[in-house]
């Protein structure tokens, strides 16, 4: 899996409708530069396109197959043969879209989650990658207009305008493919020094008031000990059940198995948070690198637990490093390098056993001062530019060795 370069679209604005359970899609799509030949439009195979313009000369053929990448997720490809370069398209399509990865993705009755995984939409017109514009696809700017009756929707997004029902989430520089939800919500709106949207469909188990404070005091533990500061100005805090929870931009979807106490509201708040870098402002840009999305914010969760005291730190971190420990012996082991994404869950609990217990471990070589520190230089450079940070494994293990040469024992004994 190459990176190709940016095939994302640098502007997007689309119109998002529902009726008789299915969602209609008007969008207008605009490229930075021109794309000569051909362009590749990978939809949900559960969606039809209705009508495709541009002003060039053009062909298409559309068929069901699967992603080039990894070739487990069956998709529709449309293929646009092009006259002439194209800088922009207009695009009419509807349907139902089904589960991808998971099977909590998609349009279930009236609650419709759609995550980037779905593929709603063209974030990449690449041909020879669907799986680079999932992780590297971003946006100069977007406008995202509902018009869904009673029913309410939350992106990944920032709310710019409601009027009758209508609601437009907006935003510039977006770093991450846009991701929404519609459902029959009870919306709560809290006004800080930042704005917090609270999305329910049940009874509420903490006030806006408490939601706030826990926010507040997390965003005070990441500047406290990696000398940052979110990007986001609003916040949209969603509750619903078996998701496993997710963070897409401004959007922090929160699983309500996990946050039944303070604690555990907390330790997912924290987790969640860490992927406005991880996965987020900073891209993981290579194949090897993608099991740092996962294995970081891990690592950064127990050690913001232990800070604020509701983890043992010693004794979660020798539980991990044991189940780590289990599974390397196991026979069918796995680096978690050679796991691009996990698709099982045996290849998940690599990602989030294996992939924190490398972090635990080299940090009680170097230092857990000196690790922290080290991530902080990423995160702090990653909020530097408007467009996205690129890393590899490549490079943060170069600086792990360089630090201290026992590091390469436990890199070396984990196959990374």
């Amino acid at each position: 899996m190459e990176y190709l370069g940016r095939q994302s679209p640098s502007s997007i604005e689309i119109e998002i409708s529902s009726r008789a359970k299915k969602l209609y899609f008007n969008g207008l799509f605009k490229f930075p530069d021109p794309i000569e030949e051909r362009i590749c439009i990978w939809l949900n195979k559960g969606l039809s396109i209705e009508l495709f313009d541009s002003d060039v000369e053009h062909s298409i053929n559309e068929q069901i197959a699967h992603d080039p990448d990894l070739g487990v997720l069956e998709l529709k490809r449309i293929d646009v043969l092009l006259k002439n370069p194209l800088k922009k398209f207009y695009m009419k399509y509807h349907g139902v879209i089904e589960p991808t990865i998971y099977p909590a993705w998609g349009c279930h009755g009236d609650l419709y989650i759609i995550r980037a995984e779905t593929l709603w939409y063209p974030f990449t017109v690449s041909c020879r990658t669907v799986f680079w514009g999932l992780l590297y696809g971003y946006h100069d700017k977007a406008l995202i207009l509902f018009k869904i009756g009673k029913l309410t929707p939350v992106a990944s997004l920032d709310v710019v305008s409601e009027d009758n029902g209508e609601i437009v989430f907006g935003g510039e520089n977006i770093y991450q493919p846009i991701e929404f939800i519609i459902g029959p919500f009870k919306r709560e709106v809290y006004a800080g020094d930042k704005q917090l949207f609270i999305y329910t469909l049940n009874k509420p188990s903490y006030t806006s008031a408490e939601l706030y404070k826990h926010l507040d005091n997390v965003e005070r533990a990441y500047e406290e000990l990696y000398s940052v500061k979110s990007p986001h100005n609003q916040y949209h805090l969603v509750f619903l059940k078996e998701t496993g929870g997710f963070h897409a931009g401004s959007m922090i979807v929160l699983d309500e198995k996990y946050i039944k106490t303070s604690k555990g509201l907390t330790l997912n708040l924290v987790h969640e948070f860490s992927h406005i870098w991880w996965a987020g402002k900073i891209k993981l840009c290579s194949p090897d690198s993608t099991w740092l999305m996962e294995a970081i914010p891990e690592y950064i969760t127990t050690r913001i637990g232990g800070i604020l005291g509701i983890l043992e730190y010693t004794k979660q971190v020798k539980e991990v490093v044991n189940k780590a420990k289990s599974i390397l012996r196991s026979g069918r082991y796995r680096p978690p390098t050679t796991i691009p994404m996990p698709m099982n869950e045996y290849s998940e609990s690599i990602w989030r056993v294996v992939g924190p217990s490398i972090f635990y471990e080299v940090g009680g070589i170097i230092g857990y001062e000196s690790l922290d520190h080290i991530l902080s230089v990423f995160m702090e450079e990653s909020l530097s530019s408007n467009k996205p940070y690129c890393l590899t494994w490549k490079t943060l293990r170069r600086m792990l060795y360089n630090l201290d040469e026992r590091v390469s024992q436990i890199l070396n004994r984990y196959g990374v």
